[in-house]
């Protein structure tokens, strides 16, 4: 059984043990842990154990570890028994319910899941577009930012990707300006000025997306002078050239 929280960040999970069964690990010094606690509702964290406080008041000895989510495989099995321990005190305690999975243990932001030899199915995640935007940006640039010995590590071992909801707004846009400015367009890209690389198996036309020059989101107007027709190569330039 496992006492686990993965956080919203998807960069962490946090895993609550007792220290005197950590003391007890070899191998501790040379993993990339930090311990977390709070006091006086400040948050402290720091990569010695011996430093670590109490991570929960009402447990003794018990010490929050923040594991880097890339970790979790490799750290689960030295982690197991002094979060078991900690599982178990909390059981006697009857602190916790002995069935389900993902269960809440009351506000500790922890979760009980019953050990059946697999993981756990990933959860799902719900960010708003923004969110995910910017979350998806800081974890390509540190895959940019990598050693090859580095991106090896987080590639040797294929996982299905935790699945997110993305909620975003959108706008009703004058579906009578997009199909002006396509067909002023003629099947040639306002960019590039060559023909639309494809045809739409919808439509069966020439395929250009539109694009407005200053976005609606920026305040831009649902006009025909702010649109025009763009091959998808010109399109994806827009957003994201230099």
């Amino acid at each position: 059984m496992f006492c686990v929280a993965v956080e919203k960040s998807y960069d962490y999970v946090f895993m609550v043990c007792l220290k005197s069964d950590l003391l007890r690990k070899d191998e501790l010094p040379s993993l990339n842990l930090e311990y977390r606690w709070y006091e006086s509702q400040r948050e402290f964290t720091s990569s010695s154990l011996e430093q670590a406080q109490d991570c929960l008041a009402t447990v003794p000895g018990s010490v929050g570890c923040h594991v880097k989510y890339d970790n979790v495989r490799e750290y689960l099995p030295l982690l197991r028994d002094a979060n078991g321990a900690f599982v178990e005190l909390l059981r006697k305690r009857r602190c916790i319910q002995t069935h389900g999975t993902l269960t809440p243990l009351d506000s500790s932001h922890i979760y009980q899941s019953t050990s059946t030899g697999r993981f756990p199915p990933n959860p799902v995640y719900n960010f708003t577009e923004e969110e995910y935007q910017l979350k998806m940006e800081k974890r390509e640039e540190t895959a940019r930012n990598s050693s090859n010995e580095e991106l090896s590590k987080r590639v040797i071992e294929p996982r299905q990707p935790c699945q997110t909801i993305v909620t975003t707004g959108r706008f009703f846009r004058n579906p009578s300006v997009a199909e002006y400015v396509r067909r002023a367009a003629d099947g040639v890209c306002q960019g590039c000025h060559e023909p639309a690389p494809f045809v739409s198996k919808t439509t069966g036309e020439p395929f250009l997306e539109i694009h407005h020059i200053k976005s609606l989101a920026d305040g831009g107007a649902d006009i025909i002078e702010n649109t025009t027709a763009l091959c998808p190569n010109c399109h994806r330039e827009r957003h994201y050239g230099q």
